[in-house]
């Protein structure tokens, strides 16, 4: 896969990802294996996932520059801190399964896709 498809790829997931969470935040949870009934904060904490994941989605989108490389650099961040985040919660068995595989899956494939990106990548001239 190269840099440029990589990127692509992720800008679709994150894209994705942002609408499906903020406009149905109930079957987002239930996606990851959350129960939305059980907070009635749920639906608000999977649209502030939903917001943050457009808002890195958007960031990317148009031509490499060095502003979208920072964007890139911090999504990687962003899904390592995610992918961590699911590893404790595994460990002190917080987290269902459903949830470590969804979860850590996606986290773990935006830090695939984020690297792969990154790589070789320079911004194009304007």
């Amino acid at each position: 896969m190269t840099p440029s498809t990589a990127r692509r790829a992720l800008i679709a997931l994150r894209l994705a990802l942002g609408v499906a969470a903020y406009a149905a935040p109930a079957n987002a949870a239930r996606m990851f294996g959350i129960d939305p009934d059980e907070s009635p904060a749920m639906d608000s904490a999977v649209r502030l996932f939903g917001a943050r994941e457009f808002a890195l989605g958007l960031g990317l989108v148009g031509r490499m520059t060095a502003g979208r490389t920072r964007w890139l650099v911090l999504g990687v961040l962003t899904d390592t801190l995610d992918a961590i985040t699911v590893i404790l919660g595994a460990r002190d068995r917080r987290l269902g399964p459903q949830t470590v595989a969804v979860g850590g899956g996606l986290a773990s494939a935006a830090v695939a896709l984020g690297i792969r990106s990154l790589e070789g990548s320079q911004p194009e001239s304007r």
